[in-house]
């Protein structure tokens, strides 16, 4: 075979081959209660984040009606872009946290999750939620009213992060048209809708003014040491890890 020949069959060998799809990194941002996707979550987030090289998806998960629906739209979208050699990191606000605990915690899928990261997370319920309060803030949809602290924390096993790290930053502050109202609900530190024992990854439902406190479920922490609380209540802080995590703000 002649030198012309050779290099013919090893570019036909090389065509031949299946191209191999590079391994893809997701961003998937989840978005509060009465919400279809992160984007009309309720708060301040007017935007996913951006990362250069990765990809962020604003994922549609329906909030609206039953924990039960949302679960089974969460593990669509794990399913979609967690497997398969990707990976994913996961930007929750508000009851998202819950959506995406009980995801993990009802499902066994190994998938490629490198950190949950919860803004506000209300993982650990919202004692707002058997008040009248509910409406005006999220616009009463049917869900609105199920997430209180003894239906999420025993609506599944919370220490069951199918041995995932999960991340809080917990708000510390008023939204004005309460006038602070609501803090008579929420026992210790609150931003107005989420106590830090829900938005910190508590165990229990005690007063507390620290997002470092114990006891936690397992797997869960505060993030890189900020105890103290973010200055923003609970419609201003959807953002705060996609802005810590260079996500833009």
């Amino acid at each position: 075979m002649n030198h012309r020949i050779r290099s013919l069959a090893i570019i036909a060998a090389l065509v031949a081959v299946p191209a191999v799809a590079s391994a893809a990194t997701y961003n998937i941002h989840v978005g509060g209660v009465c919400s279809t996707r992160y984007t009309n979550g309720k708060g301040a987030a007017s935007s996913v984040g951006s990362w250069s090289g990765q990809i962020s998806i604003n994922a549609s998960v329906d909030q609206r009606d039953s924990m039960s629906t949302a679960t089974s739209h969460m593990k669509t979208v794990l399913d979609t872009y967690c497997g398969s050699g990707n990976s994913c990191r996961i930007f929750t606000y508000s009851n998202g946290a819950a959506v995406v605990s009980r995801t993990l915690a009802v499902y066994s899928t190994a998938w490629n999750i490198t950190s949950i990261n919860n803004s506000g997370g209300n993982a650990g319920g919202s004692e707002l939620s058997k008040t009248s309060w509910v409406a005006e803030i999220f616009t009463g949809c049917a869900l609105a009213s199920k997430i209180d602290p003894s239906s999420h924390r025993n609506g599944w096993n919370h220490n069951d992060t199918n041995g995932k790290p999960v991340y809080h930053i917990a708000g510390k502050g008023t939204i004005w048209w309460t006038f602070g109202t609501t803090k008579a609900f929420l026992p210790g530190e609150d931003d107005s809708v989420v106590a830090f024992h829900s938005a910190a990854g508590n165990s229990n439902t005690s007063s507390y003014s620290s997002v470092c406190s114990t006891p936690k479920y397992s797997n869960h922490f505060a993030y890189n040491g900020r105890c103290s609380g973010e200055s923003q209540h609970h419609l201003n802080i959807s953002k705060r890890f996609v802005c810590l995590l260079g996500g833009g703000c």
